[in-house]
């Protein structure tokens, strides 16, 4: 009997992985900086009215995430940073969270987008990383990505330093996730202040 060898497993990056990765590099980065982005995050459901999206990155201002400053949507490299229905998407998110800015990243380049008054949009800036051009390469010159998500960052820091950039308000869209958190906090809260105001108040 003759034993066939079996192939070795093919590893291939996929973009929920390199996801977990681009948020985990981006806390990395947010933690030894004191910038108006405090925390990033991935895989909240976001609820916006009756609308619900999935994002592929959120740049929150306040570590409870309760604050949504950017959407990021994230492809490959074999997607095109210029491909019309990449940009769209991201737009669409940005418009029904109320964002006036959004970004799409490939790990060979990323786009920032700012969202006009009259609803249209225009590319404010570009950057680019020329060493990846395939999905193996993201592994290759994690190095080289990293630093440009670095200069990413701290370029869109600025922009809401300025307030040229505003963040959505908590009224508006609230991550699914966050939501357990901010009643369990809020219980534990008003639990100490009905028991302190019960001692002087009989009512009570």
């Amino acid at each position: 009997k003759v034993e066939r060898r079996r192939a070795p497993a093919a590893v291939r990056n996929n973009e929920r992985s390199q996801a977990i990765q681009l948020i985990t590099c981006t806390n990395e980065i947010l933690s030894r900086k004191q910038w108006r982005m405090v925390r990033a995050g991935g895989e909240a459901t976001i609820t916006a009215g009756s609308a619900h999206m999935f994002p592929d990155m959120t740049l929150c201002g306040d570590s409870a995430m309760t604050q949504i400053l950017q959407g990021w949507e994230l492809k490959m490299p074999d997607v095109s940073i210029d491909n019309a229905a990449f940009i769209r998407d991201a737009q669409r998110k940005a418009e029904t969270l109320g964002l006036n800015s959004c970004v799409i990243w490939n790990f060979s380049a990323a786009v920032l987008f700012q969202r006009h008054p009259d609803g249209s949009f225009s590319v404010l800036r570009r950057w680019n990383c020329s060493k990846i051009k395939t999905r193996q390469q993201v592994d290759t010159y994690r190095t080289e990505w990293i630093a440009m998500l670095e200069q990413v960052l701290s370029d869109i820091n600025e922009y809401f330093v300025s307030g040229t950039f505003r963040p959505a308000g908590l009224g508006e869209i609230i991550p699914d996730t966050v939501m357990g958190e901010i009643i369990t906090r809020n219980k534990s809260l008003t639990a100490d202040a009905l028991t302190a105001g019960s001692r002087t108040d009989t009512r009570i």
